[in-house]
């Protein structure tokens, strides 16, 4: 049997030497994406949560910070939390304290951050780590605070994806293995109910534009506390 996704991301991954997208499987068809796409993404994120010069800011599962080391305002306060040492030892910009965490098991305190930035991360949780994540997201956020939940694996979208270049057989054969590809496809009235439930005030689902890399599988969302 495969290892689990917190076994992988925590013993098995590879980093790259030559790319800091492709350490965190930022790729596509095998090549990495141009991190010019992805500063446009990071603008996005930094847009949405109103990221300013007064916010205290958390990259959750923020891997190597391409996110965090890249903000357009820098805040008073930055933290990228990951569960791979590896990758939290590629950041190299200062004035941003790394913590190694397992997400289902955060340390921070309430109203710790004003924003919160959960990237390419909740399709390795199942829907019930999901759910306590969402909680832990609202306990940990200020009041009127952001939380920012990007590139989710669209559940109604599940196996047009894998319909192409025959992922099928290797799709629903990792399933058996018991690390299904990608990981947990949600649907987005799930996730819109599950935040509400957690505490959160507004939710918004967010479609992915075009120039996103994977914005055919993919979309995103917006919770305020």
């Amino acid at each position: 049997m495969v290892s689990t996704w917190d076994q992988y991301w925590h013993n098995e991954h590879q980093l790259s030497p030559n790319s800091a997208h492709e350490s965190v499987g930022r790729v596509i068809n095998g090549e990495p994406v141009a991190n010019s796409v992805w500063i446009r993404t990071v603008e996005k994120v930094s847009r949405y949560l109103g990221v300013s010069e007064r916010s205290s800011f958390l990259d959750l599962c923020g891997g190597n910070g391409l996110l965090s080391s890249q903000l357009p305002i820098t805040p008073k306060f930055v933290v990228c939390a990951d569960l791979n040492h590896g990758l939290l030892n590629q950041i190299q910009m200062n004035g941003i304290s790394k913590v190694q965490l397992d997400v289902r098991n955060l340390p921070f305190g309430k109203s710790s951050f004003t924003a919160i930035a959960v990237y390419a991360a909740l399709q390795y949780l199942t829907e019930a780590e999901s759910l306590e994540l969402f909680e832990d997201l609202h306990r940990m956020l200020a009041n009127d605070g952001k939380v920012f939940i990007g590139d989710i694996p669209d559940y109604e979208s599940r196996m047009r994806y894998f319909s192409l270049d025959d992922r099928i057989a290797r799709y629903f054969n990792s399933i058996k293995l018991g690390r299904p590809m990608i990981g947990t496809w949600f649907q987005r009235d799930w996730i819109a109910h599950a935040l509400h439930q957690a505490g959160f005030s507004k939710v918004s689902v967010l479609e992915q534009s075009d120039w996103e890399p994977y914005a055919d599988f993919r979309f995103d969302v917006v919770a305020e506390r």
